[in-house]
């Protein structure tokens, strides 16, 4: 089956908004592109959506035209408001994706145990925002404020600011004459979230206690 020029033209028209959404919504979010049939999936599904949107404007306004003048509807006016609810509904669409609000009301009511962020790592880093420890290969320990962080644990960098260096006995060694340190994901072997604004006390029997076991298992580990 052939199909001209016309028809081309047709079938683009019709299927560019739910690309125009798709591309917005990977655009602003961390969520990591699916492969190519699946986004022809989603960009469909995307399309249908804003067809329906489309149709329900155009009955909203044509029961307005019993009052008001609202212009005629045609072709041309059909894809204009077409691609401004695309626009619309890639924005809302990442904006859910990121703030996990429409997920939460789910868990809230058991329909589902996920959250709209993209993996645990990056809801970890939105959801907890505080100070962390990035511990590195080399038995390396960097504390700091995470400014941005990788959207994936395999790849990009760590934004640190205020870093400092955490020595084998425990103690912080500053770095004055450094405003912030870029970390590539790729050295960091695990992460630590510090307690939320709570400023540990490091010469109290518990933390004494914690810096010895700590100390002992490294010793442990490096006579082995």
């Amino acid at each position: 089956m052939e199909l001209n020029a016309s028809d081309v033209a047709s079938v683009s028209s019709q299927l560019l908004p739910g690309f125009l959404t798709a591309w917005i919504f990977y655009s602003l979010t961390a969520h990591p592109r699916p492969s190519p049939f699946e986004r022809v999936i989603q960009a469909l599904i995307f399309t249908m959506i804003v067809q329906a949107l489309v149709v329900v404007l155009y009955y909203a306004l044509l029961f307005g035209g019993k009052f008001f003048s609202v212009g005629a509807w045609n072709s041309d006016i059909r894809l204009i408001w077409s691609v401004i609810l695309a626009c619309a509904l890639g924005l809302v669409v990442s904006r859910f994706a990121q703030n996990d609000k429409f997920h939460k009301v789910l868990r809230d009511s058991q329909w589902t145990t996920r959250t709209s962020y993209p993996s645990e790592w990056y809801s970890a880093f939105r959801s907890y925002p505080r100070w962390v420890v990035l511990n590195l290969s080399g038995e390396r320990r960097l504390y700091g404020w995470p400014e941005q962080w990788p959207d994936q644990s395999s790849q990009g960098h760590f934004l640190l600011d205020e870093p400092e260096w955490l020595l084998a006995d425990g103690s912080r060694a500053p770095l004055p004459w450094v405003e912030r340190i870029l970390v590539p994901a790729t050295e960091v072997q695990f992460v630590e979230l510090m307690k939320e604004g709570g400023v540990v006390d490091e010469a109290s029997e518990e933390a004494k206690r914690a810096k010895q076991l700590l100390i002992a298992a490294q010793d442990k580990e490096k006579s082995a």
